[in-house]
């Protein structure tokens, strides 16, 4: 080794003493030959004075990398560099939002599908996936599917509420078609609806179930929130209760029973009656409509696949 090219530590110590290099003493006192314990020599037999600070090379990857700093900075500090910096920027932040959602569906994942109805927009893209009921089967009529979810346990019921019923419908798939809550069209439809649910293992007598049908967006107007391109966002009455001039609209379908809807307390969303099972009385509320506090439970709710 070239003992030459290195500063002994001891000529360290000097510096922080001395302001420079120098081999002098750093101790007690300034004396080599003192007898504190602690004192020690700095002094070097090798020639520090090429060590100065100030006979660093004036070149070299330092200064090039720090005049070169020095120059992109001077750059972004002029009024137009920090114009095209922040646009830059702001193009790169808008990149990064539309493809936060991942790769599909325009950048917004899987997990959003978006056929132009409103029920389904947050809904689960059914396209070449298998069927993902989570239960009970569909059953068909007139060319859709219809599925009832839930049930009203004797020991512990299912206490579903209308945002959770839809997009828990929102996320079913059967025949590569996206479930949503149903959009009833008919009596006919109604009572096939109501035979379902009546049928089902887990009904119990006097238990709901949520259908597709809101006032949310207008008060007093009811309207189908659902998934099908047919029905999504069709207006099936206006004008709140019957009593205060509420009625359905052109020849739209609806079941509403005596005396609702009534929009007591909030009551934004619609259940269908479950009634009782083989009901013989000629006056029976069995799949009649109530709306209903959105935020309340009921047991079930019936999902629609379209054909």
């Amino acid at each position: 080794m070239d003992d030459t090219s290195y500063a002994p530590v001891q000529d360290k110590g000097a510096l922080l003493e001395s302001g420079g290099f120098g081999g002098t003493t750093l101790g007690s006192n300034n004396s080599p030959n003192s007898n504190n314990m602690n004192s020690f020599s700095t002094s070097s037999n090798f020639d520090t004075s090429s060590y100065s600070p100030s006979s660093l090379p004036s070149h070299g990857f330092y200064n090039n990398s720090h005049s070169l700093w020095n120059k992109v900075t001077d750059i972004f500090e002029k009024p137009a560099a920090k114009l095209a910096a922040g646009i830059t920027g702001l193009i790169l932040l808008i990149v990064i939002i539309a493809n936060a959602g991942g790769s599909g569906n325009n950048g917004k994942g899987d997990d959003y599908h978006n056929s132009e109805a409103r029920g389904v927009m947050m809904g689960m893209d059914c396209s070449d996936k298998d069927d993902m009921l989570w239960g009970q089967p569909a059953h068909e009529h007139n060319g859709h599917y219809y599925q009832v979810v839930g049930g009203a346990y004797s020991t512990s019921p299912a206490r579903i509420t209308w945002r959770e019923a839809m997009s828990d419908a929102g996320h079913r798939c059967h025949n590569e078609n996206t479930g949503y809550l149903v959009a009833i069209q008919s009596q006919e439809e109604n009572d096939f609806i109501l035979g379902l649910l009546q049928s089902d293992n887990n009904f119990v007598d006097h238990t709901d179930a949520w259908i597709g049908g809101c006032d949310m967006k207008n008060e007093g107007t009811f309207e189908w929130i659902s998934g099908s391109m047919n029905t999504d966002g069709v207006i099936f009455w206006t004008g709140g209760n019957p009593h205060s001039g509420g009625k359905k609209v052109d020849d739209q379908f609806n079941n509403f029973e005596n005396n609702e809807p009534n929009s007591a307390g909030e009551e934004d969303c619609v259940a269908m009656r479950g009634g009782k099972r083989n009901n013989p009385a000629a006056v029976t509320s069995d799949g009649m409509w109530n709306d209903v506090a959105c935020y309340s439970p009921n047991a079930f709710f019936i999902v629609e696949f379209d054909g």
